[in-house]
């Protein structure tokens, strides 16, 4: 990404105008209804039209909009947010309307097709998603402000009080959902992790507060306001809770708590995995609840903000030099979108509100990535070029299928000029008067000292995960990944778009007559300074094959090494084989085009086409991606003499086609083989390197497998290595896996 893009948050909505009005659509037969996307009950289509509300009632405010850019004179861009603000009262279950029809039916509340244990609706509210669309909506009458008439103000008021009191901490919702304690019955103790429910709590609290403030003489104000304090007590929650004597809103946090929803040290796993994207959500909707209090003229409750700040400074960890937030153990969602949106009116709160300079970093390097992608659309749409296929009827690598997909897509679009818009007012509002000014968005440029690239190591053994971040890479190690239970990545410096989430350092197997389940059997992890040591064995292909895995942060701040020997349990035939795998996002951002050179020559690689044969037929010890990344094997291994290869795709292959990635694998063997019980399948032993140069990346290195000599089933290997890092120093790496023990020490 080296385009630079200049232009400010305003205006980047203005030129997103035309493209959305291709999309906007009258109610049927009631030409003052209106709604953006499809207009159907999934909550991501109401959330759409929300936003695309909130966009309309901004821009017809503001001074600098320019009409002729946005292609909409402030008359019409009053009218069209009136119109989805109408459309979200009326289809409400207050309502007098329906939602439309999608092109395949009715669809359930969190977006998938209704029959999959959904009645079939076409109203909104009431149920564990809800209070997203109901808060918005009062941030687009808040935005309408004398423009929004009595009428429309009194259905307002209605949907927040029916969802405020829908979501009162000691009252079933109206439609039972396993989103948030406090759902189906009396709030109890539990110790609930894999997938928790920090944002739904959050969000619950938000609309908690908006009705609260709307109507602060409401007969149930005091329990909306008692609910939403107990809500935002348990989003952010940690077990150390139940014991804390902190005091917020007036009572011993203790009080209030009811269950852990993050780990202890602020690992947040949803979805059953660590997935930062829930816990951006989760900081979004508590400063959204702080912001409107604060547009009331009244502060804000202490608990909008109860852990907020160490949420924070757990996911620093994760974000990356060009402002991508990185995902150790794989993500769910589609690429540069979720996550990164969240985040970007959370990093302006805390640049404006706590003086927070690295937040104030962030937000121009989130920023910048939305405005180089909509520059490089050049139609004003945020996604288009990599989402666009979303709307098409074909199927596809990674789709969801039917309206499931174009729901996704008008969400994907309509965020980015949401989210840059509400960091614009945040700013604003933190010094009324001021003027705004826009981050350069100097494309990945930085400056030092302006964000804290050097965060150290941070574990969270009950996530089964372990980080590194230091000036010149991101290393990490997930044991509770998606989709393939155990993988790590490694991300260079300024290698934001070299990696994609899923997948990394997870060797794939079919064997005959096995399954492909996999399970880690178990793990260790070890931590010193500069670096870690994680240790494990993974049971592949329904427990067919055990993998020893190893995987070392090296001390050094710019290389890693890892290692694996999978060993058959019985006697078996291996029908596929994928070894060591990397795989290598190739998309917009990096011009859709990679080099990769070896030791026999160079070769692009072309996002959708087919790989260079050059490549296939090449050997090399070593390999160098964009002089980004080097990879380089140090054992003797089979798999040290097999051939390189590059799977392409002729579609974008990441989740709901959001991006392209390319998978480098070696070995990659189809021919049926047969191993007897306890036989090594693969060994594998490589360093990886972050920015290598010319030829003196590479090292001498000894790298030695022996099997354990203590009877084991199957048989328990041992590794020992010597590798010299980038500061010179020799590093001695053991593993054990029938002790089930690592070092990494100074070698002599």
């Amino acid at each position: 990404m080296t385009d630079s893009v200049s232009t400010s948050y305003v205006e980047a909505a203005a030129r997103w105008l035309p493209y959305a009005e291709r999309h906007w659509h009258r109610y049927p037969g009631r030409a003052e209804i209106g709604y953006f996307g499809t207009g159907t009950v999934a909550i991501q289509s109401l959330e759409a039209v929300a936003e695309h509300a909130f966009v309309c009632a901004t821009l017809a405010r503001r001074p600098e909009y320019d009409a002729a850019v946005g292609g909409l004179s402030r008359e019409m861009l009053v009218e069209r947010a009136l119109a989805g603000l109408r459309y979200l009262t009326e289809t409400h279950a207050t309502g007098g309307l329906e939602c439309v029809l999608g092109s395949t039916g009715a669809v359930g509340p969190g977006g998938e097709p209704a029959g999959r244990g959904h009645q079939r609706r076409r109203k909104w509210g009431g149920d564990g998603w809800t209070p997203v669309p109901a808060f918005f909506l009062s941030m687009v009458a808040d935005a309408l402000g004398e423009a929004l008439p009595e009428a429309e103000a009194a259905a307002v008021r209605r949907v927040l009080s029916f969802e405020a009191d829908a979501n009162l901490a000691d009252q079933r919702c109206t439609v039972l959902e396993h989103h948030g304690y406090f759902r189906e019955v009396p709030p109890i103790p539990t110790g609930r992790f894999g997938s928790s429910w920090p944002e739904s709590n959050a969000w619950r609290g938000t609309v908690l507060a908006a009705a609260l403030l709307a109507q602060p003489d409401h007969p149930n104000a005091a329990r909306w306001d008692d609910s939403l304090k107990r809500h935002f007590v348990n989003a952010l929650s940690v077990p150390q809770d139940a014991s804390s004597e902190v005091m917020v809103d007036g009572l011993p946090v203790r009080e209030r708590f009811v269950g852990a929803n993050v780990h202890p040290h602020f690992a947040l796993e949803h979805h059953g995995f660590f997935h930062p994207c829930y816990a951006a959500r989760t900081m979004e909707f508590m400063i959204l609840a702080a912001r409107a209090f604060e547009q009331h003229g009244r502060p804000a409750p202490e608990c909008t903000s109860h852990h907020l700040l160490d949420e924070w400074q757990m996911l620093r960890h994760l974000i990356l030099w060009q402002g991508r937030i990185a995902y150790p153990a794989g993500k769910d969602h589609h690429r540069y979108g979720w996550g990164m949106t969240y985040l970007l009116p959370v990093v302006a709160w805390l640049a404006t509100r706590d003086g927070d300079a690295a937040a104030a970093a962030l937000e121009e390097q989130f920023a910048a990535l939305f405005l180089f992608e909509q520059a490089r659309n050049g139609d004003g749409a945020f996604v288009r070029e990599r989402m666009g296929a979303l709307l098409e009827s074909q199927s596809g690598p990674q789709l969801r299928a039917g309206d499931r997909s174009r729901v996704l897509y008008y969400r994907a679009e309509a965020d980015p000029p949401f989210y840059l818009l509400l960091a614009q007012l945040i700013h604003e509002e933190a010094v009324p008067g001021s003027e705004f000014r826009v981050p350069s968005s100097r494309s990945g440029d930085y400056q030092p000292g302006t964000r804290n690239q050097e965060l150290g190591t941070f574990e969270e053994p009950d996530a089964g995960l372990v980080l590194r971040r230091d000036a010149g890479r991101f290393v990490s190690w997930s044991w509770n990944a998606h989709p393939d239970v155990a993988q790590g990545l490694f991300v260079p410096r300024d290698g934001d778009h070299l990696v994609e989430w899923n997948g990394n350092l997870a060797p794939s197997f079919v064997v005959l007559d096995a399954g492909s389940g996999r399970s880690v059997s178990w793990r260790r992890t070890v931590t010193f300074d500069g670096g870690f040591a994680t240790l494990g064995a993974v049971r592949l292909a329904g427990g067919a094959l055990v993998q020893h895995v190893l995987y070392v942060a090296l001390p050094d701040g710019r290389s890693a090494v890892y290692a694996d020997d999978v060993r058959t349990r019985w006697d078996l035939t291996v029908l596929h084989q994928e070894g060591l795998r990397l795989d290598l996002g190739n998309d917009l951002f990096n011009g859709y085009r990679r080099r990769l050179r070896f030791e026999g020559g160079e070769v692009a690689l072309v996002a959708g086409e087919a790989p260079d044969p050059h490549l296939a037929r090449n050997a090399s010890r070593w390999l160098v991606v964009d002089d980004l990344l080097g990879i380089e094997f140090l054992d003797e291994s089979g798999a040290a003499h097999e051939p390189w290869t590059i799977r392409t795709f002729p579609q974008r292959n990441a989740t709901d086609m959001s991006a392209w990635y390319a998978t480098l694998c070696r070995p990659l063997r189809s021919a049926p083989r047969q191993f007897p019980a306890g036989a090594a399948v693969q060994q594998t032993c490589v360093r990886l390197v972050a920015n290598p140069v010319g030829a003196a990346w590479r090292t001498v290195a000894t790298c030695r497998w022996r099997t354990a000599p203590e009877a084991s089933e199957p048989p328990a290997p041992r590794l020992e290595a010597i590798v010299t890092g980038f500061d010179g120093v020799d590093y001695r790496v053991v593993a054990d896996w029938h002790r089930r023990a690592v070092s990494c020490v100074r070698a002599g």
